[in-house]
């Protein structure tokens, strides 16, 4: 009965049989077993009767003192408790090997001297050299599997695979010792023949694979989480049944777009041609690496203009700083005498109401010329990850500040706009909560999320609408990097809290325990200024580097003057507060958020290729566990009804749980963009 014990790394024990012994200690035990069968049959007719039968009560004996002395010294160790652990998962298969070594021994020699019956000596020295065999397959299987530790403890669910794994593994003790002590007492009762009574016993104790099923319920999820070593997915404390029990995924539009965005419209002022501000734009935003004005020159070479030559070098305004929504600071340049500025609309003294609400301006003589609207590109990896999406049955919901992005993003992945939700009209926390009414919900880290504090303030929504305490009550630091008083920007967090609007909640069910996980994907900035690229050491400092800023905001664009978006975090829209750093990512329990799942591009194709691996090792759980139960249920029928001999019953015993142990590691070949159902 070959089982997965704790995980060790390479030297893990496989199954209830030690095999950890010498190689002559091994290869004595599996060869004098496997002579007992063959004494028994015709080829042992010219051995001598009285060596004949000296042999074959010999020989068993010999292999089970060879081979199952260490396994006898733990199941000994387990009973009493004295092994660390106490009774493990190993103890009820060594208690059954126990049982029918036992009468085996006992019951075959009786019927070997009294009827002349080898069948139970036979199969007994059998079943050691099988059980060694399989021990053996079965760490080699295992080898290619870092060690590790098994999935967490499981949740009170009466349906998952690990439920009927437990069941299955506890009923296979009684069931055996039951069916052998009454085919033991029947033969001592005189009801039937002793050899069918004994026959019966020593079958139905060797046919019993507890093993089989507490393979089925750990090694699917330790193959899947190698598997998602090898995909750049990393399931750090998460469970994978959480994981794949995901119904919604929400994400922002860093997810799925280019960190460059494209110019949608130009809306130029009174009379101003089109081509005559865009060339304007592109000339001042010539040379700089900000995605914004990268779009901007990139639309002016697309139309054939010829940028103007400036008689200053563009400079960027010091005051301005790259802001969450994208925007880069402002740009001026001399074109033929006249100072050309490229910003907000902050950075112009006038902009007419015919031209008002865009994004960027361009202008010269204080007042706007043009406003620009620039839309996030959507990457074509993201149109595939769509149609993944509705294989695997997952609801996207996208979420931010600026309606325009949601629309663009929305109608190009298909997203319906009661799926589209603007963060200006309600907290992420009270999306998250909602969603997480119907299951669990998937999010992908961002600059936008981060900024938000999305741990702490979920985890108090859902604390809240539990009806339990508030995680972070006892922690007046809790989400605060101010807490040590005033600083010299300005007055403390709390401070700055209590004068911000709070977001109204709203009396949402939360059904699901563990209703949250988190995806670090590398996109949140939770550890630099937003639009600081890691390899930039000035980042820290708070330099400007907008190459990397996420897709344009034109709500927080009009909301937020130049260089006053880190300096005043009170002036960010309601729910937004800098100060709360994104808790670490994981499950929300009643107690905070737990570990977290990682990959390793920042895109929805991780956080899929998570879900689809996780689901497949759910699947290949419920289907090994089955696999077990079909096999051993009939094997035990067969075996207590005497349709199946001992010997028979030993070799089943052996190699069903190697079987389980090789459909288990299946998920070890889970590719993304195959059928989901049948990968």
């Amino acid at each position: 009965m070959v089982e997965r014990s704790v995980v060790t790394g390479a030297g893990e024990q496989p199954g209830d049989v030690v095999d950890a012994m010498p190689a002559w200690q091994w290869w004595a035990a599996v060869l004098t077993g496997l002579a007992a069968p063959v004494l028994a049959t015709p080829v042992g007719d010219p051995v001598p009767s009285v060596w004949r039968v000296g042999l074959l009560l010999a020989l068993p004996f010999v292999a089970v003192v060879t081979g199952f002395t260490p396994t006898f010294r733990r199941l000994l160790r387990g009973l009493r408790g004295r092994d660390g652990r106490g009774r493990d998962q190993h103890t009820g298969g060594a208690l059954i090997l126990t049982l029918a070594m036992i009468v085996g021994l006992v019951g075959g020699a009786w019927a070997l001297l009294q009827w002349g019956i080898s069948s139970l000596v036979s199969a007994t020295g059998l079943a050691v050299s099988v059980h060694l065999v399989a021990g053996r397959v079965s760490r080699s299987l295992l080898s290619a599997l870092p060690g590790g530790d098994p999935d967490p403890p499981p949740p009170a669910d009466r349906r998952g695979p690990r439920h009927w794994a437990d069941w299955g593994a506890r009923g296979w003790v009684p069931l055996a010792v039951g069916a052998a002590a009454a085919s033991v007492v029947l033969v001592l009762a005189n009801v039937g023949t002793a050899p069918e009574g004994l026959s019966r016993a020593l079958a139905a104790l060797l046919v019993a694979s507890p093993a089989a099923f507490h393979i089925a319920r750990d090694l699917p999820g330790r193959a899947a989480r190698d598997r998602g070593r090898d995909l750049g997915v990393g399931y750090d404390g998460v469970d994978l049944r959480q994981v794949a029990g995901v119904t919604s995924v929400v994400l922002t539009p860093q997810a799925v777009c280019d960190p460059q965005p494209r110019l949608a419209r130009i809306h130029p002022a009174g009379r101003l041609q089109v081509t005559a501000a865009l060339q304007a734009a592109a000339s001042v935003a010539a040379g700089s690496e900000a995605p914004a004005h990268r779009a901007i020159t990139r639309a002016a070479r697309e139309r054939g203009l010829v940028l103007r030559p400036t008689t200053a070098a563009p400079k960027t305004s010091p005051s301005s700083v790259c802001p969450a929504d994208g925007v880069p600071p402002a740009r001026s340049a001399a074109i033929k005498g006249t100072v050309v500025t490229l910003g907000r609309a902050e950075d112009v003294e006038d902009v007419p109401d015919e031209i008002s609400g865009h994004q960027m301006y361009v202008g010269w003589g204080g007042i706007a010329r043009a406003g620009f609207d620039l839309v996030p590109l959507v990457r074509s990896q993201a149109l595939a990850d769509r149609s993944d999406l509705d294989a695997l049955g997952l609801r996207p919901i996208l979420v931010g500040h600026v309606p325009a992005d949601l629309r663009h993003v929305g109608e190009t992945l298909e997203i319906p706009p009661r799926h589209r939700r603007d963060l200006g009209e309600e907290t992420l926390a009270d999306v998250l909560a909602q969603e997480a009414a119907d299951g669990v919900v998937l999010v992908l880290d961002s600059p936008l999320t981060d900024s938000l504090g999305l741990g702490a303030e979920v985890s108090q929504v859902l604390a809240r609408r539990r009806g339990a305490k508030d995680p972070t009550a006892d922690d007046p630091n809790a989400g605060d990097s101010n807490a040590d008083g005033p600083t010299a920007d300005g007055p403390t967090a709390q401070a700055r809290d209590a004068d911000r609007p709070q977001p109204v909640s709203h009396a949402v069910p939360v059904v699901a325990d563990r209703s949250v996980i988190v995806v670090r994907s590398g996109l949140s900035g939770a550890d630099r200024v937003v639009g600081a690229t890691p390899d930039d050491p000035s980042a820290s400092a708070g330099h400007d580097d907008s190459s990397a800023a996420p897709p344009l905001s034109a709500s927080a664009s009009r909301s937020h003057g130049a260089g006053d978006e880190t300096s005043d975090p009170a002036s960010q829209p309601p729910g937004l507060s800098p100060a709360a750093p994104l808790a670490p990512a994981g499950g929300m329990r009643e107690g905070g958020p737990a570990e977290g799942l990682r990959t390793a591009n920042g895109d929805l194709s991780g956080a899929l290729r998570a879900v689809g691996l996780a689901r497949k090792a759910s699947r290949v759980s419920m289907q090994s566990v089955l696999l077990a139960a079909v096999v051993g249920i009939l094997g035990f029928l067969g075996a207590v009804a005497d349709l199946v001999r001992p010997e028979v019953a030993a070799l089943v015993g052996a190699a069903l749980p190697v079987l389980v142990t090789i459909n288990s590691l299946r998920p070890r070949s889970y590719a993304r963009g195959a059928d989901p159902a049948t990968t």
